[in-house]
């Protein structure tokens, strides 16, 4: 089944899929110094075995490579990726969306 909350009160979230647009994406990378990128920090370090950031198509590919400094890697055709940057985090996807 599909679990939502709202995210300030989520804990220990198996798998979450976080879907981002442009601005939600560069706050996320800009880190916590504002609301959107406090949300993200949030939305992604809540899941305990599987996280899913999908990115627009047209990504920079500074934001792809600032993603792939947090631990993120390309993986297969559809640029998904695996992270390994959290022993809570197992795996992680950078998908492309449109």
């Amino acid at each position: 089944g599909v679990q939502t909350c709202a995210l300030p009160i989520c804990e220990g979230i198996p798998a979450v899929m976080y879907l981002t647009v442009k601005g939600t994406l560069d706050a996320l990378v800009a880190g916590t110094g504002d609301e959107e990128g406090r949300i993200g920090f949030v939305a992604v370090t809540r899941a305990q075995d599987l996280l899913v950031v999908a990115i627009p198509r047209k990504t920079s590919e500074d934001v792809v490579k600032a993603l792939q400094g947090f631990g993120l890697a390309e993986w297969g055709q559809a640029k998904l990726a695996i992270a390994t940057t959290s022993p809570a985090v197992a795996a992680a996807a950078v998908g492309s969306v449109a």
